[in-house]
């Protein structure tokens, strides 16, 4: 018990030391609102992270796909995966049901956990929060020149909340947040080209 403690005691310590680097930076990347150079030619390949790739990141990465067909958006792969997952989890009901009214099926989407090769072949890497970007960092090392938080591409706080949880109307509110920054994305991605 005293351990689960001292473990989330230190990851709390670890996203707060995150977010304090952030705040004192001069100008960190992964708030910027431009894709990094990799994604900005070429078939970019984007890939969105969240906690367990059942809530945000799928949602994310449907609509990219959807949003990209329809703007023309040529030769993008979009991906994603979770960063303290496993294999074949579904996506909650009230997800599959909020995502539905928002266009995007999600009935069939089953989660997968990140992985070294999934990152080495990202052009843009997308977290949602700190928890994330911690994570990511953790265990992957320092990928802050091609990662990016999802909040940044619109004007709703470079952090999207984990919705897991939190009823349809949780979900109804944070869904619309990853919209909107979805729509920021696609719209940087067009004028990047």
């Amino acid at each position: 018990m005293i351990r689960s403690y001292l473990s989330a005691a230190r990851n709390h310590a670890g996203i707060e030391t995150q977010r304090l680097r952030l705040a004192l930076a001069r100008s960190p990347s992964v708030l910027d609102a431009s894709p990094p150079d990799g994604a900005a030619s070429g078939d970019p390949n984007v890939l969105f992270l969240c906690y367990g790739n059942i809530c945000r990141s799928p949602l994310a990465e449907r609509y990219l796909e959807s949003v990209a067909e329809d703007r023309g958006i040529d030769g993008l792969s979009v991906d994603s995966a979770g960063l303290r997952t496993t294999t074949g989890r579904a996506s909650p009901d009230d997800a599959v049901r909020v995502a539905d009214e928002l266009g995007v099926d999600l009935s069939d989407h089953r989660s997968k956990p990140v992985t070294a090769d999934l990152l080495d072949r990202s052009d843009l890497v997308v977290v949602m929060d700190l928890l994330n970007y911690h994570d990511l960092r953790r265990g992957f090392g320092d990928l802050d020149d091609k990662t990016r938080f999802l909040g940044v591409f619109s004007d709703e706080g470079y952090e999207i909340s984990d919705p897991y949880g939190e009823g349809l109307d949780g979900f109804r509110t944070l869904y619309g947040d990853v919209i909107r920054s979805v729509d920021g994305l696609a719209e940087a991605l067009e004028s990047a080209r």
